[in-house]
């Protein structure tokens, strides 16, 4: 008695699956690489603040942008054995607060001693 056997390739599917994972690492990869140019800076400023001193700085008006997000990042640069807290805030035109953040930063030398 003979068999009839239906033989189905299935490496069509399977040879492609690694060249796919390697061409979508590869776009990560030049994504990584090409972020960098489209970085713009709103806003550099240096301030020098006495104790108990507030400075509210003017606005930067944020166009929206085709790729990536708006990052805010700031930098504190304090003598030693200062601290502040800094509060940062994204407004709309209408003034309503679209993003609050609040950050305390410090700068100790010494050595730190627990009974």
């Amino acid at each position: 008695m003979s068999s009839l056997i239906n033989r189905q390739l299935i490496n069509r599917w399977v040879g492609r699956t690694p060249y796919l994972l390697i061409g979508l690492g590869g776009c990560i990869a030049l994504l990584l690489m090409v972020s960098p140019l489209f970085v713009s800076r709103k806003l550099d400023q240096q301030l020098t603040l006495a104790s108990e001193e507030t400075k509210v700085l003017n606005g930067v008006k944020i166009q929206p942008q085709l790729f990536g997000t708006t990052r805010v990042e700031v930098l504190p640069t304090l003598a030693k054995q200062r601290w502040a807290t800094y509060e940062v805030q994204l407004i709309d035109q209408n003034n309503k607060i679209l993003v609050a953040g609040v950050k305390n930063a410090w700068r100790e030398n010494g050595t730190w001693y627990e009974d």
